[in-house]
């Protein structure tokens, strides 16, 4: 699993089939630009007219804010 980027953290002692697994950086990076994308454009594809136009406008705001958050905490600096 490390030749893959992966690393095993623990195993839950409650569940023993369930573990913590930690991402290498070029894994996060490839699963963020792809395999994400990939499940969001699925995901976008059945929605309907009126729900894409909510999320664009959703994405707006949340844009907003974070570019406000941003400016904030450059202000701090």
């Amino acid at each position: 699993m490390e030749k893959a980027g992966l690393l095993i953290k623990h195993k839950d002692r409650i569940n023993s089939n369930k573990v913590t697994v930690e991402m290498s950086p070029k894994v996060c990076e490839i699963w963020n630009a792809e395999i994400v994308k990939g499940i969001f454009r699925s995901t976008l594809s059945k929605l309907s007219e009126t729900e894409k136009e909510q999320i664009k406008e959703i994405s707006k705001k949340i844009t907003e804010e974070a570019l406000a958050f941003s400016r904030q905490q450059q202000i701090k600096l």
